[in-house]
């Protein structure tokens, strides 16, 4: 990346080796510099809440808690169910 080879170049980022590296030199262009890479990871962690624990933190009740998340965002669904069960789904659904 362009701003990757620029920042090494100023001495923003420096290679050591592990994390910044430096790229091979491609055989059809030898005398092109092939700048740096970096090794990077990527995670998805999903979100697992203690709902008791954050309205007591909240100073709200758990069902105004759920209540809030519930209708605020659809991807919480499973919260408007204390116990996320297949009752509560079929009624979510109609």
């Amino acid at each position: 990346m362009t701003e990757l080879d620029l920042a090494n170049s100023t001495g923003s980022i420096e290679v050591d080796g592990k994390i910044v590296t430096k790229s091979q030199i491609l055989p059809a262009f030898p005398n092109n510099d092939p700048g740096i890479e970096v090794n990077t990871y990527k995670a998805a962690i999903e979100p697992v809440w203690h709902l008791p624990g954050l309205a007591k933190r909240f100073e709200v009740s758990e069902e105004l808690l759920r209540r809030a998340l519930f209708e605020g965002k659809s991807f919480f669904l499973n919260l408007r169910d204390k116990d996320g069960d297949e009752e509560g789904r079929k009624k979510r659904r109609g």
